[in-house]
Formats: C-alpha cells, structure tokens, sequence
C-alpha cells in the first residue's frame, strides 16, 4: 500500500503488531485516512514489537492477542519498558474469554476483529488520553461479572488460548508452528489443561467443552 505519511506533531502515533498483513494493511488505511492519526510502523511479531518499543516512541500500540510469540507475552513485556503507553488489544476471541484479564494485566482496551471501523478509531483516540476503552459488551460483562465455578475458569490465558485452539481443531504441531513454541511448552501446557479439566484426552477436552456451552 503506497500511503502518505501524515507528519504533523499533533498526530496519533499508533504501532500495528499482527501477523496477518491483510489485518496490518487494513488498519493502516483507517490511520492514514483518519486526520489525527498516523501509522507509526508494524510487527508481525512479538519479538519485532519489543526490539523496536526499546528505541521508538508510539502513542498507542495496537496488539494482535494470538501474535507471534504471544500477545500476552508481548503486553507484559511491553508494560515492563513502557508502562504509561496505552495498549490495545486485538483478537479473534469473544470478550468473555480473555477481556476481563488481559485489561487487569495492563491492557487499555480489548476489542474483537470485525469491530466497527468507528468504534477501532475512537479505542485510539480514547486510550491516547490515558484512559480505558470499554465497550458496550464488555460492560454489560462486567456490570454483571459474578465469580464462576466452571473449571476453565481456572486456565491461564496462555492455557486458554491453545484450549481454544484445540477446540478449533489444531493439531499440537500446528499450534506449535501458530504460536511459536516449543513442543514441550505446548505439550506441557496441554497437560496441564487437561489435569485442570480432569481430561485424559483431547476427546475428553472437547466433551468437557459441548457439556459447559464452549461449542455447540
């Protein structure tokens, strides 16, 4: 895409980190064509993100949650060298799985793909001042967020995401090569997922998942 860049002072300077360049692309056209905006670079991995948060600045970064290294990973360590700049989640995942979570780690908003166009400016533009973006959904969530008793409840939100991915069908090798780790950490992880789900197997993770509403 050959863009214009916006230089003026004033200007948001917001970070796109997501392994999709489809997804990097079409973010990077909404800043160019927002007048307050500017696209200050892209990642398509954690490790790029944090080799260059290290030597630039940016107002707002925008941060794929499955990214390349982990996003959480990335979040935490991006909070470690830049704890007042505003973070914005963006993921795949409903609200109600990571949300809640990732913003009592730091997190400044949380937003699912597929969002309006509007509603990915204003989370910019809102987070840039210092302040959370919540939307109408994850309000309602946590207007009425009670303690659970569900057992996944007690997941890590590393083990959540590669539940989930079992849940999608990935194979261990495949979430191995999506999340950039270690047969054993993903093999490790997922035993412990399933002691935690008193599972003995990947069949029994996904009866677990239809008996508590995960699927249908």
């Amino acid at each position: 895409m050959n863009m214009t860049k916006k230089t003026d002072s004033s200007c948001i300077r917001v970070f796109v980190a997501d392994d999709h360049a489809i997804i990097r692309e079409g973010i990077a056209k909404i800043i160019h064509e927002t007048p307050d905006l500017v696209l200050a670079g892209q990642a398509d991995s954690g490790h790029t993100v944090m080799e260059r948060v290290k030597n630039e600045e940016w107002d707002v970064l925008i941060l794929d949650l499955s990214l390349p290294g982990g996003g959480e990973a990335t979040l935490q360590k991006c909070k470690q060298h830049r704890p007042d700049m505003p973070v914005i989640i963006f993921s795949m995942h409903p609200e109600d799985q990571y949300a809640i979570q990732l913003l009592r780690e730091g997190a400044a908003a949380y937003l699912t793909k597929g969002r309006p166009i509007s509603e990915i400016v204003s989370a910019i533009r809102e987070v840039s001042k210092g302040k959370k973006y919540i939307t109408n959904e994850l309000a309602m969530q946590l207007l009425e967020h009670k303690p659970t008793t569900q057992a996944h409840d007690v997941l890590t939100p590393r083990e959540k995401q590669i539940f989930f991915l079992i849940l999608d069908g990935k194979q261990p090798s495949e979430i191995v090569k999506d999340l950039h780790l270690s047969p054993s950490t993903v093999s490790t992880h997922i035993q412990h997922i399933k002691k935690k789900l008193n599972a003995n197997s990947i069949v029994e993770l996904v009866k677990y998942a239809y008996r508590s509403g995960l699927i249908d």
